[in-house]
């Protein structure tokens, strides 16, 4: 139903124009609560190019806020946690129109961003002006420098977090819960260097892939809990993919090998960690997170061609570039076909057979 049929309609006095405008109303939000293609990864990046366009200035808005931030605003610390409040609200005043009413999916995450980014550093700077630490005044100085900055660096990642709760929970956009996580996780880890700063010290890639598990598991609760992909929570599924994957693989990573992959041998199982994660993303009809770990596989192709000859030399990069390319394309063209014959020969919980069916006629 478009806006000229019901404005016909009041003109006809079919429906009262109070009435004519709840329903306008209610139209375009569930409209932007739908994803236009259900049963595909139908991600909005953009409505159209005058979403780009507005965002351009969003970006311009948030450059300038930060520049007034770092040489307009007043010298004391005070002040200028004062400042990067008010600009915080700025934005958010700004979300009201351009995101809660317009539903412009680009400039909402360069708001989201920026948002965010303001929240936590006014908390970083409110921590900073009044020397909020837990720790006595005669504590030892090199204890008190450390402890201090993990306290400001937690205080930041969970003022962000409270940033990104709030952005979701009042203007629902998806990226929003990317942010949300990557500052909870920031908050846990801060947390674990303040009180366990040994522990996190040993086993920090541990936390990292014990982090991206848990972003990963949140991502699979929102597939399985909207199988055929028509909500708003596809869309927060997809930016936590995204998030969890070079989490998962970076961390597995450092622990098996303890860097990019050196040997042909450290090549071949950093191929295997990425075929793994292949058969998850085609069962789970995702591709976020093989784009996540894109650069992971171009390094051990790269190393495998050239376990022969220099690995900078012109040709292994050709041979490293061609099969990285076709990867993706063999395996995007034949994406439908790949997750039938996966769906079919792997055993998998009734939820996760069922999870963004495919079409009778796939290929």
């Amino acid at each position: 139903m478009q806006r000229e049929d019901l404005e016909a309609a009041v003109a006809a006095s079919v429906i009262d124009a109070e009435s004519a405008g709840r329903l306008i109303v209610f139209l375009e939000r569930r409209r932007g609560e739908m994803v236009e293609t259900p049963g595909d990864e139908g991600v909005r990046f953009a409505r159209d190019f005058h979403d780009v366009f507005i965002a351009i200035g969003v970006v311009l808005l948030g450059v300038a806020a930060l520049i007034a931030l770092e040489f307009l605003s007043p010298p004391d610390p005070y002040s200028t946690a004062i400042v990067a409040a008010l600009e915080a609200g700025g934005f958010w005043l700004l979300a009201e129109y351009l995101v809660r009413k317009r539903r412009l999916w680009l400039t909402s995450i360069i708001v989201t961003i920026v948002f965010v980014y303001l929240t936590g550093l006014a908390i970083n700077i409110f921590m900073i002006a009044y020397n909020i630490f837990p720790l006595q005044a005669d504590s030892d100085a090199v204890l008190r420098t450390m402890l201090g900055d993990n306290y400001i660096s937690l205080a930041t990642a969970f003022g962000s977090a409270l940033g990104s709760a709030a952005f979701l929970l009042r203007f629902r956009v998806p990226f929003a819960a990317a942010t949300l996580a990557a500052s909870s996780v920031a908050s846990a880890f801060f947390i674990l260097a303040t009180w366990q700063p040994e522990l996190i010290g040993q086993y920090v890639f541990h936390f990292l892939f014990a982090s991206g598990l848990a972003v990963f598991a949140c991502a699979v609760v929102l597939d399985v809990s909207d199988p055929h992909r028509r909500s708003l929570r596809t869309d927060m599924a997809f930016w936590l993919h995204l998030l969890a994957a070079p989490m998962m693989v970076h961390g597995l990573i450092m622990i098996t090998v303890g860097g990019l992959p050196q040997t042909p041998g450290d090549a071949v199982l950093v191929i295997g960690l990425v075929v793994i994660l292949a058969l998850v993303a085609v069962v789970l009809d995702r591709r976020a997170p093989l784009v996540s770990v894109l650069g992971y596989f171009g390094v051990a192709l790269n190393q495998i061609f050239g376990s022969s000859q220099g690995s900078g030399s012109d040709a292994v990069i050709v041979a490293t570039l061609v099969a990285l390319g076709a990867f993706i394309v063999l395996l995007g063209t034949g994406w439908r076909a790949t997750r039938r014959a996966v769906l079919t020969v792997v055993p998998l919980p009734v939820r996760l057979r069922t999870l963004s069916p495919l079409p009778d006629s796939a290929l």
